[in-house]
């Protein structure tokens, strides 16, 4: 989309979103809560009045490129005329984008205006700020009092103006600015009379605030922190977080990191999808013989169990680097990594068993069997944690589970990524690849149930070693620890003495 193109309305949200209230809390809390990652949602209904958003930007930084797809989509989500201004690079703050926001504000018929610092990084369930009904006037986020920068700014308004700011005005940050058609035309003149070339947009700010509340009466309101979430501050959750300072990049990625923001999509290309499925079922098992410790034998245990305690008449492929040579032909084919596996076998058929080769059946299991998914508990509290791992499949996770808390507003996320047999659906495994994309250590299983709202079962029949043979045990897996236990080897050989009809005679 061209930026400075205006979104089409979309219908109201139906999002569940909250009024403009006091900060939330961003302290400690009791013992045992941990803080919320996202405001809360609340039933509202759509504000009756429009709303003019304006943000600027100049160049193409790297940042930018997160930040503006966010301000269009929330603009589209919540009927908000959006407008970007281009900003000349040595243009003065007031002869460009806030001054050129009010003069295009007042040309049109909308009710209020929005002015967004381009470095406003905005919540991907972030309401309409009007939805809770506001008072007239401007809305500004007050700044803690620092005397050094107030005597600064004081001493450059009496040499330049020759008036002395009033005490009582409180200092404010100018990255989110919200004020109605009968303030905006007041205080435009403010915005076209007292401008200097080569000031600090601040300085420009707070002088017009004090002059048109003094002038004019103009009502000058404490903007809620959440709707101007400073990256330097407290970390709390916010609707609108203001990634201000001289790397933008950088304080946008440190909130992503702490969980207050979803982490972007990896840039994935996805294989063509075939319009039909060739088959109605398939066995789907990805392999990749380079790192396999168990050098193919958990490979070939897994099969067999699949033979004794699976449905028959289930054709199946091990989609792997290399063929292991006991292995059938007809049972293998080659993909070179795991991305290419999962796209190769999702698009195959109509319902896949997805199973990975370290993988026991323990008893007689059925396709109605695994219509209900098992879980392990909520993700949403680990997720800091999560972000912070070495280990990339827990980052894996963490991305997939900050995607569906912040942009789906799943509270919990079950965590699906039990690491035993799963069986998906053509149709709904292309909607989750679309929307997560796929990529080496993806946890597909959490991105598919997540988004599908699967409620699943505790994971409570996954045998360990002391557990394999407890009937009540559906599954067991392999784990990589357990090479060379002689123990479990003769167990195996005991339990799936008979080859599968995939293994070579």
């Amino acid at each position: 989309m061209n930026p400075n193109e205006f979104p089409a309305p979309k219908a109201a949200s139906q999002l569940e979103i909250p009024e403009l209230s006091p900060t939330l809390n961003s302290g400690s809390l009791p013992d045992g809560q941990s803080m919320p990652l996202r405001m809360p949602l609340v039933n509202h209904s759509p504000s009756p009045s429009r709303l003019l958003c304006v943000s600027a930007y100049e160049g193409d930084p790297a940042w930018l490129r997160t930040v503006h797809p966010h301000q269009v989509a929330w603009a589209e989500r919540n009927q908000v005329e959006l407008k970007i201004v281009r900003k000349p690079a040595a243009a003065p703050f007031s002869r460009d984008a806030l001054h050129a926001g009010l003069v295009y504000f007042l040309r049109g018929n909308a009710d209020w205006l929005l002015f967004l610092d381009p470095r406003v990084m905005i919540h991907p369930l972030a309401p309409n700020p009007l939805a809770g009904g506001l008072a007239s006037g401007i809305w500004a986020l007050p700044l803690p009092e620092q005397e050094p920068t107030r005597r600064k700014w004081e001493e450059w308004v009496v040499q330049n103006f020759q008036q002395m700011p009033s005490r009582k005005h409180r200092y404010r940050n100018g990255g989110v600015l919200l004020l109605d058609r009968a303030t905006a035309e007041k205080w435009l003149a403010y915005a076209e009379a007292m401008t200097l070339p080569g000031v600090p947009e601040g300085y420009y700010l707070n002088f017009w605030l004090d002059r048109a509340s003094s002038d004019q009466n103009i009502r000058i309101h404490d903007l809620p922190p959440e709707w101007n979430r400073l990256s330097r501050g407290i970390p709390a959750p916010a609707w609108f977080y203001h990634c201000e300072g001289l790397e933008p990049g950088k304080a946008l990625e440190r909130l992503q990191m702490k969980g207050y923001l979803p982490l972007p999509k990896p840039a994935v290309t996805i294989k063509p999808w075939p319009e039909n499925p060739e088959q109605e079922h398939l066995i789907a098992m990805p392999y990749l013989l380079e790192d396999d410790v168990w050098k193919s034998e958990a490979l070939r245990y897994s099969l067999r169990s699949i033979k004794r305690y699976f449905e028959p008449g289930w054709p199946l492929i091990v989609y792997g680097t290399a063929r292991p040579e006991w292995l059938r032909e007809n049972a293998f084919q080659h993909e070179p990594s795991y991305p290419q596996a999962a796209l190769r076998a999702y698009s195959k058929a109509q319902k896949v068993l997805w199973m990975c080769d370290d993988i026991l059946f323990l008893r007689q299991t059925s396709e109605e069997d695994l219509d209900t998914p098992v879980h392990l508990p909520d993700l949403v509290p680990q997720l800091p944690v999560l972000l912070r791992q070495e280990n990339r499949w827990q980052r894996a996770r963490a991305h997939i589970t900050g995607r569906l808390y912040h942009e789906n507003g799943m509270d919990r996320v079950m965590d699906f990524s039990t690491h035993t047999p799963y069986l998906f659906h053509r149709d709904h495994a292309r909607k989750t690849l679309d929307h997560f994309g796929v990529w080496h250590k993806f946890p597909f299983e959490l991105a598919y149930h997540g988004l599908l709202g699967s409620k699943g079962r505790p994971c409570d029949d996954k045998a360990d070693l002391e557990s394999r043979d407890d009937p009540a045990m559906r599954w067991m897996n392999l784990d990589d620890n357990w090479v060379g236990n002689q123990d479990l080897l003769k167990w195996l050989r005991q339990k799936f003495p008979n080859p599968s009809k995939w293994e070579k005679p």
